[in-house]
């Protein structure tokens, strides 16, 4: 005979009888009270085990086997859809390429996704965009009107003005008590400034910080870079170069997404609008107008792998009729 035993208090079923043989074998309740749609399983069969189990009767091993299929299947279908409503299983990962495809898969769902933008004043767009659609706002437009997510949430918190410590110190508030799925991060040209006295390691351990507190509420976070300055005019952020690479670096030490538009702008950008980039893409010496909005709103599209060039938000056509 084969006898199924168990010991810890919570099991309701202290043998079973099934063959010619004794092999000891623990069976947990947690195998009989299967999630969601694996009750009605539970339902018929935990009787009949119990049964068996009280009146010391037999059991055929092809029942056992079989009970044991249809608990892995139920367990299969209870857990789908792959991407909960919060995506800390995804969030906890520390994979850039986990979390790049969290966020491809919640947005195949019909879920809606709650979007968070923090930062200083290039995120929340004061005064710089002459009345123009910030990067955050033409991500707004991509996502609920091109993609068709029209219940998704779009939130920014960013402050002008703002350097790392700042929005640590009203995390709960600009963050947390908005329980978002994602949460991008463009911060770092405030750090820089002579006049904060926030050195490029302190910038990297409050980065770290972020990550850590972002991932704590089961979100994903993505962080981009400062954007170029004109240094020459902006002598108190001369050094801004070394909080970039600060931000590459730890991105690339704690696995998060990374923006770098940086990189982007001195690179593509550059070579686009040649000498003549700041005066197309700068309204001042630190920050972005309008079309260096559209540029940094296309890199965060392309990072994410959601860029279409069809699309008004990538560049293309607002209206193909007749105007």
């Amino acid at each position: 005979m084969w006898f199924i035993t168990t010991e810890e208090p919570e099991n309701i079923i202290s043998s079973f009888t099934i063959g010619s043989n004794i092999l000891p074998l623990p069976i947990s309740m947690s195998l009989l009270n299967l999630r969601v749609n694996s009750w009605g399983l539970s339902l018929i069969f935990c009787p009949y085990f119990v049964y068996l189990a009280l009146n010391n009767q037999p059991m055929n091993l092809k029942t056992l086997l079989l009970f044991s299929l249809l608990s892995c299947s139920a367990t299969t279908f209870a857990n789908e859809p792959l991407i909960p409503e919060h995506v800390s299983a995804y969030a906890k990962t520390d994979s850039v390429q986990i979390d790049k495809q969290a966020i491809a898969d919640l947005l195949k769902t019909k879920t809606p996704i709650t979007w968070l933008f923090t930062g200083n004043s290039i995120t929340q767009g004061a005064k710089h965009t002459h009345g123009y659609r910030t990067y955050s706002e033409i991500f707004f437009e991509r996502v609920r009107y091109e993609m068709g997510r029209p219940r998704d949430i779009i939130i920014n918190t960013a402050v002008s003005g703002n350097a790392t410590v700042d929005i640590l110190k009203d995390f709960d508030w600009r963050v947390s008590h908005l329980k978002p799925q994602v949460v991008f991060l463009m911060i770092g040209t405030n750090d820089a400034s002579e006049k904060r006295n926030i050195s490029v390691e302190q910038y990297g351990k409050n980065l770290e910080k972020f990550v850590d507190q972002i991932r704590a509420l089961g979100a994903i976070p993505v962080f981009l870079s400062p954007t170029p300055i004109l240094e020459e005019e902006a002598v108190e952020r001369k050094n801004l170069k070394q909080y970039v690479v600060k931000m590459e670096e730890i991105t690339k030490k704690r696995s998060v997404i990374f923006v770098n538009q940086w990189h982007y702008w001195n690179t593509e950008l550059k070579a686009k609008y040649k000498d003549q980039w700041s005066k197309q893409l700068l309204n001042d010496p630190l920050h972005p107008n309008g079309l260096g909005h559209k540029e940094m709103a296309i890199n965060l599209f392309k990072e994410l792998g959601i860029f279409d060039p069809k699309q008004p938000s990538g560049g293309g056509p607002y209206y193909e009729g007749v105007h």
